[in-house]
């Protein structure tokens, strides 16, 4: 989820690998406090609603666009600890990592815009009001960012809905989907609009027609760049923001417990660097 200020937790990338093993589904009885907390929000995301968790939970990932004095990725340590209490602790760090790696994504779009130039203020007005509807879906980006963390991690929430629920057609390995979705981002943010015309399906997009999307007409408009490649859409590389995935920075409002997370972040870069270094040699063994 970006930040509204003037945004969303939780994912894929054609050839990552996870670091774990297949998918984990993370029901929805282990992350839905029946209460409200007690304490507020750390930052007024949504002017009327408790973010994108509905009136029990409070926002928890968040991300701010470069150039805003508190750019980064946030994290609202107390609540991720509520919330997820009596989830399986051995897959709470994977849920930790998912959710930054969410909005990893949302820095990756921020980077293209920044590179090449796109005014980002018309899109993010916007931004609100749509990423709150469930239906018509305009946006995309939320979805993207679910199947880009996805793919790392194999998290996946029963609970998704709304602008998050599309990541199924993004994180089955089609190349073109993602593509075709870059597409369609770029060119909201180019248009500074989300329902563009000619470009949004009638009724907005759903699992089926995501599938069958084309918008090649539309890739003229585009400036490419590192972040964006006119073949493969944005790309899904850790290295490849402005800042990269290690040294992004990372925010940790109401720290509630002893846990570093910036050191769980630092595990997590680690392992997968020395995973992805381990199987590039072996496929190098293999071609031998």
């Amino acid at each position: 989820m970006r930040g509204v200020t003037q945004g969303s937790f939780s994912s894929t990338s054609v050839g990552i690998r996870r670091l774990n093993i297949g998918e984990i589904m993370v029901e929805d009885k282990d992350h839905d406090p029946v209460l409200k907390p007690d304490y507020p929000d750390p930052v007024n995301c949504f002017r009327e609603k408790h973010g994108c968790f509905g009136t029990n939970n409070l926002q928890v990932f968040w991300y701010v666009e470069m150039g805003q004095e508190d750019f980064g990725i946030h994290m609202n340590a107390k609540e991720f600890e509520r919330i997820y209490a009596r989830c399986d602790p051995r897959i709470v760090d994977l849920i930790f990592f998912d959710g930054l790696l969410h909005e990893y994504f949302h820095h990756i779009v921020d980077s293209w815009c920044v590179r090449a130039d796109v005014n980002r203020d018309n899109l993010m007005k916007k931004y609100e009001k749509e990423v709150l509807k469930i239906r018509p879906i305009h946006m995309l980006e939320e979805s993207m960012a679910e199947a880009f963390a996805l793919g790392f991690t194999g998290i996946k929430f029963r609970a998704k809905s709304g602008v998050y629920s599309l990541y199924r057609p993004f994180s089955i390995g089609m190349a073109e989907i993602w593509k075709e979705g870059s597409f369609v981002v770029a060119n909201q943010y180019l248009q500074g609009k989300y329902n563009v015309k000619n470009l949004i399906p009638d009724g907005g997009f759903n699992q089926d027609n995501l599938v069958e999307y084309a918008t090649e007409e539309w890739a003229k408009e585009i400036p490419f760049n590192s972040n964006f490649a006119e073949s493969e859409g944005f790309s899904r590389s850790l290295s490849s923001g402005v800042w990269d995935f290690r040294k992004i920075p990372l925010h940790i409002h109401n720290r509630n417990s002893e846990q570093n997370y910036h050191e769980l972040r630092e595990w997590f870069i680690d392992a997968y660097e020395t995973r992805k270094k381990r199987n590039q040699k072996t496929e190098m063994i293999q071609l031998l």
